[in-house]
């Protein structure tokens, strides 16, 4: 499974992750949530009334079996049912890339072709981007 860091928190944690799983035939997106934080000294305490109650993840799709087949329909997905993955998807795209195709869609396709282990590639795209 390939995966493309697109942004992350202050705290250098992954946001949003867009990516290829070739076993499963479909593209994913996923909405990483922050690790709880003291607000004083920015360690992470998950003995905290906030560690107790949190979820890794805030949102996700592309788990099932050619769920998002493409890259409009990864897009597509998360412009109706995630905005900050779709922001930073946009974000990415804004960004542009040789001869005027995006980065992202380059990226994306190209991941679409690794079989394993080259698959297993991960690549970081959110230098200019924090949630």
């Amino acid at each position: 499974m390939s995966r493309i860091i697109l942004s992350r928190y202050a705290s250098g944690e992954e946001h949003v992750v867009v990516g290829w799983d070739n076993p499963m035939q479909t593209f994913f997106w996923q909405e990483f949530n922050a690790e709880p934080r003291n607000p004083v000294t920015g360690d992470v305490e998950w003995d905290s009334p906030d560690g107790e109650e949190w979820e890794e993840m805030l949102g996700f799709a592309g788990y099932m079996h050619g769920e998002l087949p493409d890259t409009d329909t990864l897009i597509g997905h998360a412009h109706v049912n995630n905005q900050a993955v779709f922001d930073a998807i946009l974000f990415a795209i804004e960004r542009g890339g040789k001869d005027g195709t995006p980065e992202l869609i380059v990226e994306l396709k190209r991941h679409q072709t690794l079989v394993y282990p080259e698959s297993n590639e991960t690549l970081d795209l959110s230098e200019t981007h924090k949630a």
